[in-house]
């Protein structure tokens, strides 16, 4: 309830609707089982996936929910087939976000019960911009965000054994020549089983964020060892980083992940992460 009124509160700041008509966005996140999210407050950048780094496919909705199916499009984001709004483009591309989209969609059913969504021409376009503008309009960022292309570089903050339950997966559908992951994870997850989802086949630079429950780089690598990953550890984010992207040629993946610490610490670099964004 509290979260349903914030964002009431900034709709009617950004849009002076003062009370007579309310369009809402909801965010909620399936990877997390409804835990909160360390947000990382950075400035917004575009979240846009290279048509050529993933391959298409459809992506099971659920038949008598609000969205019947999902497919990955050629702009990095997600279009939608529902059953009460058309067709949506979202602009999250994560493979998680098929899930999320109908918990969304059921509650701006219920908020339109409420009254808080009441003339169809409105409920429409107000349901079709957040879904398509959901960064811009709430400052979201780390879902599965790419911040440059050449070479292609995405972070995520899925950060426990659900959320990696989907990267894995959608770690399988890039295409590229390497794949570079830089990672790190805290205390109170299930890291051992999370490295068991890891791509075996990528080259690691495990890491430890600013925060005290992060896990010690070293003792990620040798966990990671025990699980057949190949890579060395670093004593900060952006020393992991800036090997990663070193290493990297123009055609290969690099990933930034496995925290939500993680992720903060990586785009606090500002500047120099998002140098060669296109």
């Amino acid at each position: 309830h509290d979260i349903v009124e914030h964002v009431i509160g900034r709709i009617e700041e950004r849009h002076g609707t003062n009370g007579k008509q309310h369009n809402v966005i909801v965010v909620p996140d399936a990877r997390t089982n409804g835990q909160p999210q360390q947000p990382a407050n950075q400035q917004h950048h575009e979240h846009q996936l290279h048509p050529h780094h993933i391959k298409a496919h459809d992506i099971d909705g659920d038949k008598n929910g609000c969205q019947r199916s999902a497919k990955p499009i050629e702009q990095g984001q997600l279009r939608y087939r529902t059953k009460h709004y058309g067709s949506i483009i979202g602009e999250l591309g994560g493979l998680y976000q098929a899930k999320n989209a109908n918990t969304i969609l059921h509650a701006v059913r219920q908020l339109e019960e409420l009254g808080y969504l009441n003339k169809e021409k409105k409920k429409l376009k107000a349901v079709k911009d957040a879904f398509e503008h959901v960064c811009e309009l709430t400052g979201l960022q780390g879902r599965w965000q790419t911040v440059r292309t050449k070479p292609l570089v995405i972070c995520d903050t899925g950060h426990n054994l659900g959320g990696w339950q989907y990267l894995s997966e959608q770690l399988k559908s890039i295409n590229c020549q390497k794949m570079h992951i830089v990672f790190g994870m805290v205390d109170d997850k299930d890291v051992d089983h999370v490295m068991a989802l890891l791509p075996p086949h990528a080259t690691y630079y495990f890491t430890k964020a600013n925060n005290h429950r992060a896990i010690p780089e070293d003792i990620l690598l040798e966990k990671g060892r025990a699980n057949g990953l190949k890579g060395n550890a670093f004593p900060t984010v952006a020393d992991a980083y800036e090997t990663a992207i070193h290493a990297a040629k123009k055609d290969d993946f690099v990933f930034v992940g496995g925290s939500s610490y993680v992720v903060a610490d990586f785009l606090k670099m500002g500047f120099y992460v998002f140098l060669t964004l296109h």
